[in-house]
């Protein structure tokens, strides 16, 4: 069953393109009813269906679909092609004129759009981009954004509690030529959505201070849910000779973490990877894991998100390996520690946030 936003935007899309004959680009998709109209549009012509999502979990789900529906003319960002959008786009959509219908929820942040905008802006040709949201959610400044891009911005008419923003360039309109550049500070990089962008997030940061004195020159260090890298930026800085792990769901977090490790991913050793709870780890397979959970999922304050987590690192951690975790102090999460792990401490604790080290039980 498709749900009601979705719902909404491909109404709108359907007045929008008429009988457009194009490629379809298909960006945050949760339930995969944008991916599989994409399918429909294209399947008597020669058209392909470009999946950009920026979730792992939606990028993993896309390819399945394409292979249910035995669609060869199916690519997805990260699996096939590039992980980063403006090589993604440029690897397959500069080379020649074309027409392109671009859809999905319009992104949380407006950085994301941005980033999202800036890549569709290059395309040559006819670009369209139909994105829906919430209505009390969305404000003037998602136009500014996507009209920096775009020579046509203008939102639908409400249906409900949604309603779809649309953007265009024409064939008349020349293409962005500009190169899309990631925000920067002090070695920190933000792409896209990525949380905080480049920014130094005190949480982290705390962290990282916490942790340094338990980590052994060799061990191997997982940091879950890295965002733009920075905790093992400073851990790989201060202790020589560990090894790190980086991995997020978010694809902008990877590519960010790829930007701000790049030299320790040369000197072998930093790993990054697209993952969703460190699924393609081994169990048993890492000294340490730091761990810095989302509090937010969209516009909802939800602490459980970080359950799923806590799992997934008792189990690739090693027998009596270390959890450490900071959260905010005025969230409980020593609960589901003590019932994961064998033994659980406050290590430190400031106005705003606490770490917490959690052991697993040593091998018998």
């Amino acid at each position: 069953m498709t749900a009601r936003i979705d719902e909404v935007l491909l109404s709108v899309l359907s007045d929008e393109i008429a009988d457009a004959n194009g490629d379809f680009v298909v960006f945050d998709d949760p339930d995969g009813a944008l991916l599989r109209f994409s399918l429909d549009a294209v399947r008597e012509t020669s058209n392909g269906v470009y999946v950009a999502s920026r979730s792992f979990s939606q990028a993993v789900s896309a390819q399945r679909v394409s292979h249910q529906e035995a669609a060869s003319n199916v690519l997805v960002a990260g699996m096939d092609n590039p992980l980063y959008l403006p090589d993604f786009f440029a690897e397959n959509f500069t080379d020649e004129t074309r027409t392109v219908i671009a859809l999905g929820r319009l992104p949380k942040s407006l950085a994301e759009l941005d980033y999202i905008a800036h890549c569709l802006a290059q395309v040559k040709g006819t670009a369209t981009f139909v994105a829906v949201g919430n209505t009390k959610h969305m404000t003037k400044s998602q136009n500014h954004v996507l009209s920096q891009h775009f020579a046509e911005v203008y939102a639908s008419r409400g249906q409900g509690k949604f309603r779809c923003l649309i953007a265009r360039n024409t064939e008349k309109t020349s293409a962005q030529t500009s190169t899309y550049q990631p925000a920067e500070n002090e070695g920190r990089y933000g792409v896209g959505g990525v949380f905080g962008s480049a920014s130094r997030d005190h949480g982290g940061t705390l962290l990282a201070e916490t942790v340094i004195p338990y980590l052994l020159t060799g061990g191997r260090v997982l940091d879950l849910g890295c965002g733009n890298g920075q905790v093992s930026f400073d851990l790989l800085t201060a202790v020589p000779g560990i090894k790190c792990i980086a991995t997020d769901i978010s694809a902008d977090a990877v590519v960010s973490a790829r930007m701000t490790l790049h030299e320790h991913v040369e000197n072998n050793m930093a790993q990054v990877i697209w993952d969703d709870a460190a699924r393609s780890l081994d169990d048993s397979s890492v000294d340490t894991v730091v761990l810095n959970p989302p509090f937010h999922e969209g516009t909802r304050v939800d602490a459980s998100l970080y359950e799923e987590l806590v799992k997934a690192a008792h189990r690739v951690l090693k027998p009596g390996g270390n959890l450490f975790l900071v959260h905010n102090s005025h969230l409980r999460y020593r609960g589901l520690l003590d019932k994961n792990f064998a033994t659980v401490e406050q290590l430190a604790r400031n106005s705003k946030f606490t770490v917490l080290r959690a052991t697993t039980a040593s091998a018998k």
